[in-house]
């Protein structure tokens, strides 16, 4: 969907922003975690979408189709972390533990280690493709299991349960933890990947009712006055953030936003409803930058990173302003090489070779 494509490129700046440093802080505190919330959501909805009903049928192949997540996400995570280990050389390899961090970061299981040397080694955004990794390795048992008891309403009960041990013990970890827990681990990321799969039941549902038929009947004003509010919300999300306590501003109090933003950006594109920002984010600028967003989540931290240290070493010094714009188009060129003579041709390169292989 094209609003959903231009949505990830915007909720990727507000990681960059996140990362940017402003007087030893990032820029925009609530980019991260609402970003991830966010990236993680999607990939719920967007897994629903193409692989839900595929997921049921019994030609299923669990194993084809997890490969091909593999051969999707792990050339450009191997690219970017040989240009961390080149950035680095050769501190980043001179103990075994170092060794190790590289090794365990490679095959992308860094986000198990609670311990923040681990989970940020490397490329330190690459974190999340380890979350996301666990979260396809689910996924066709989620949505058959919740697909499967849909109708009895087990699978929504169930689902309350998990919340409910979700809230309970984020009450107990340690406050030196929460990071490495509530934001970091597979296990509790794996609530908004299940948030995401609902999101899109309910679009499903909304698009198979008589809803758009009746919001065709609403004035455009009121269609309005719905993205608006929708906005506002997120704003003020935003700024509730630094008074949050982190075992809730970290996730889960970025849940029922994310949750809006999809279901209704998703909806709008569908019925042709969408009037004042849903159009703005089918914009044909938007959306040729937004291809690269996955691409620039991953090089950005490095390209920031870089640039600051460069301007360090030869003494540049230029207002804040001029840097931030520097390092925000310098990520915009490096991730569009890295997307057009890499990432894309890479990985249709192995995907084709593999189906022409196994005959699928």
């Amino acid at each position: 969907m094209k609003s959903l494509q231009s949505l990830r490129l915007l909720f990727a700046i507000m990681i960059f922003l996140h990362h940017f440093p402003y007087q030893g802080v990032g820029l925009f505190s609530a980019g991260g975690p609402l970003g991830v919330s966010f990236f993680i959501m999607l990939s719920g909805f967007v897994m629903s979408m193409g692989y839900g009903e595929k997921s049921l049928s019994n030609s299923f192949s669990f194993y084809h189709y997890y490969l091909k997540r593999v051969l999707r996400l792990w050339p450009l995570h191997l690219l970017c972390l040989l240009f961390y280990i080149l950035l680095h050389f050769p501190s980043c390899i001179s103990s075994i533990k170092g060794c190790c961090k590289l090794g365990i970061n490679a095959f992308m299981l860094q986000s198990w280690i609670p311990i923040q040397s681990f989970y940020f080694s490397g490329n330190s955004v690459s974190w999340c493709l380890c979350d996301l990794m666990f979260c396809y390795l689910l996924f066709p048992i989620l949505y058959f299991l919740i697909n499967k008891y849909n109708k009895k309403s087990i699978s929504y009960y169930v689902c309350l349960l998990l919340f409910v041990v979700y809230f309970t013990v984020i009450q107990i970890i340690p406050d030196d933890k929460i990071h490495a827990y509530i934001y970091i681990s597979p296990l509790f990321r794996i609530l908004d990947f299940v948030i995401g799969i609902f999101a899109f039941k309910l679009y499903k549902h909304l698009c198979n009712s008589r809803l758009i038929e009746q919001l065709n009947n609403i004035s455009k004003r009121f269609i309005i006055l719905i993205e608006s509010l929708i906005v506002v919300l997120l704003i003020c999300n935003i700024v509730l953030y630094t008074y949050v306590p982190a075992k809730y501003s970290l996730a889960s109090m970025w849940w029922p936003i994310c949750f809006c933003i999809i279901v209704s950006a998703s909806v709008f594109e569908t019925s042709g409803l969408g009037v004042l920002f849903s159009c703005l984010l089918q914009n044909k600028t938007l959306l040729k930058v937004s291809a690269i967003s996955f691409t620039i989540y991953m090089v950005h931290d490095m390209v920031i990173s870089t640039m600051l240290r460069l301007f360090r070493s030869f003494s540049i010094s230029v207002p804040f302003v001029v840097e931030l714009f520097s390092a925000f188009f310098i990520v915009i060129f490096v991730a569009q090489i890295v997307y057009n003579y890499f990432e894309k041709p890479v990985s249709a390169f192995l995907i084709n070779k593999y189906e022409k292989d196994y005959g699928i």
